[in-house]
């Protein structure tokens, strides 16, 4: 099997998380000690380099069919399906890239973190919840991505739990992550259909134009139903708006506690 073809490449991409969840796991030990915070940092950093290189090449190497990489762990009757298409490789280039420096730049400056094991263990594994909800191509796979990402995010933010901000920040921050959670899960649960099928493969083939529940709903709506339809609309901006305050709070929030 050729290092450039798909179905390599998505088990590369696959193998750098599952090294990521792995140096979480091994920082909790690590943090312990100066040495072992530079480790977990460096490791990180030449990790996600290489996660950066195999996203490059998916982007440069010719455009072929995605090959999924399949986990037999996931919901009843089903299997989580990785895979890295030319949209997620944009996006790991850029996230990879950026983590990689500050994973380097982390070598140095992480040395004086007052409480190491407040931060060592769940840096990993924010990089690795990034990577996931880009290679994921079923919905609990992508789920499982945005939560841990969410969670180890908001145990960074908290890092500084002295500071009164930091935990007003950190609450307010996993009350938006939550929410969040919540609409994809909605969302997913909506694509899905009748037939249950959370593969993006066959949410895709059923919300097709012309194809699948919400294309055949849409040709059978009354005029009522489209006024209903209007109020839900008219009530998720409305929640949309709702959110706009907590953010600027959250933002204003985090800047102070950073200074």
């Amino acid at each position: 099997m050729s290092l450039s073809s798909p179905c390599c490449l998505s088990q590369l991409a696959a193998s750098g998380v599952g090294l990521l969840l792995a140096l979480s796991v091994f920082g909790i030990f690590a943090a312990r000690r100066a040495l072992g915070s530079r480790i977990i940092y460096a490791a990180c950093a030449v990790i996600c380099a290489g996660l950066a290189a195999v996203a490059l090449i998916t982007l440069l190497a010719p455009a072929t069919r995605l090959e999924s990489v399949e986990i037999p762990i996931g919901l009843p009757l089903s299997r989580t399906l990785l895979g890295l298409d030319p949209l997620s490789a944009v996006f790991a280039v850029i996230i990879n890239l950026a983590a990689s420096i500050v994973s380097g730049y982390a070598i140095g400056y992480g040395a004086h973190a007052r409480e190491p094991l407040r931060i060592v263990p769940f840096y990993p594994a924010f990089i690795a919840g990034m990577n996931l909800v880009l290679l994921a191509q079923d919905a609990f796979s992508f789920l499982v991505g945005w939560e841990l990402m969410s969670l180890a995010s908001w145990a960074l933010v908290l890092s500084e739990h002295r500071s009164a901000e930091n935990r007003r920040a950190a609450l307010v921050y996993l009350v938006m992550a939550t929410g969040g959670a919540l609409t994809l899960l909605l969302a997913f649960g909506l694509l899905a259909g009748a037939q249950g099928g959370y593969a993006f493969e066959a949410i895709r083939r059923a919300t097709a134009p012309g194809v699948g529940p919400i294309s055949r709903g849409a040709q059978l709506l009354r005029e009522e139903d489209l006024d209903a339809l209007d109020d839900l609309v008219q009530a998720l901006s409305a929640g949309l708006l709702a959110l706009d305050l907590p953010l600027r709070s959250f933002i204003s929030s985090w800047h102070r506690a950073e200074r």
